[in-house]
């Protein structure tokens, strides 16, 4: 039985565009290029000359395969010497295996290095170091086994989010996302348009989007804790009476006479406060702000962050929920 080889197009099309220009992208001549180049070759390094060469050796792909098929086949042979047919589809499976993992991976590469770019583009001064070797060996352990569009894009954002801040993301977050499924997966992206700061999530302000079992689903998946509701923040106003949250671009500035402010919530685990880093969410501003006030302040803004041409952030209120009084 003759094995087809796939084809090598879509593999030699990304990384021939690597090279439109006359070099390669700056982001991966520096240590991140090692944990690209782990994933598509298994070099050490990415030089501009070896991904100029990479579309030829890639051409020769097709014959250096045909060339281990006939030895693998070969030394298989003479442990199955009476059933040749078992030892060719065996052949044929391993072969599909490879290729499918090996596709899986470049996959994973390409959309690493996109995004990398983007992030270059917003923080020039970012500095990029290379993960260890043993985080990366779990790593490519999971991003070749990663099919869909969804999980591909997912492993990308993790593996250029330990690039810029190495140590971002534990091996527990990376064997967490290696058994979440579709269900757990919708569930995080319901809940996070109401995350504040990475792991806080008001009660008040999500209760009515996920029903009671939804959250324990994700409380015994390990991605955050509700502790039967009795958790809760507290954070001391400033000088003037202002306590801050972070969310994404946006602030929620919080006014209050209070002394403390106390917030009833739900909180993320440690690897759920990663996935939230990373994940794109169109948070629930104002339903946040509206819950807010029910903890007693007078009001909540909710603000837009950006930045001066001193580099400084400035947060410029976009709306204002004020603390209704009853007559």
């Amino acid at each position: 039985m003759e094995h087809e080889e796939p084809s090598s197009n879509s593999a030699m099309s990304w990384l021939n565009q690597l090279t439109v220009g006359g070099g390669v992208p700056q982001v991966i001549l520096g240590p991140a290029g090692k944990a690209i180049s782990r994933l598509v070759a298994g070099v050490t390094d990415i030089p501009a000359a070896w991904l100029e060469s990479k579309a030829q050796k890639i051409k020769d792909d097709t014959a250096a395969r045909s060339t281990i098929s006939g030895a693998v086949a070969s030394a298989a042979s003479n442990q199955a010497a009476l059933d040749p047919m078992i030892v060719d589809r065996s052949l044929h499976r391993w072969l599909g295996e490879q290729y499918r993992r090996q596709e899986n991976r470049e996959a994973v590469a390409r959309k690493t290095v996109e995004i990398l770019e983007e992030m270059l583009e917003e923080a020039p001064e970012t500095e990029y170091s290379s993960p260890n070797d043993d985080w990366m060996n779990i790593f490519e352990r999971h991003a070749e086994n990663a099919s869909s569009d969804e999980f591909r894009i997912l492993w990308s954002r993790v593996l250029a989010g330990e690039i810029r801040n190495k140590g971002a993301f534990s091996l527990s977050t990376l064997q967490f996302i290696s058994v979440l499924d579709k269900e757990t997966a919708d569930l995080i992206n319901k809940i996070l348009p109401f995350c504040i700061e990475n792991f806080i999530i008001p009660i008040d302000a999500s209760k009515d989007e996920l029903l009671i079992g939804e959250f324990i689903t994700l409380e015994e998946a390990g991605f955050l804790t509700t502790a039967n509701s009795q958790l809760s923040i507290q954070r001391t106003p400033d000088e003037n009476g202002y306590v801050f949250f972070g969310m994404g671009k946006y602030n929620l500035v919080v006014e209050t006479t209070q002394k403390i402010f106390v917030l009833n919530s739900y909180k993320l685990t440690k690897c759920g406060t990663q996935l939230a880093k990373i994940i794109p969410t169109n948070y629930e501003k104002e339903k946040i702000a509206e819950s807010l006030i029910k903890s007693g302040p007078e009001k909540v803004h909710i603000g837009h962050i950006t930045i001066d041409q001193n580099g400084d952030q400035i947060v410029k209120i976009t709306k204002t929920i004020t603390k209704k009084i009853d007559p």
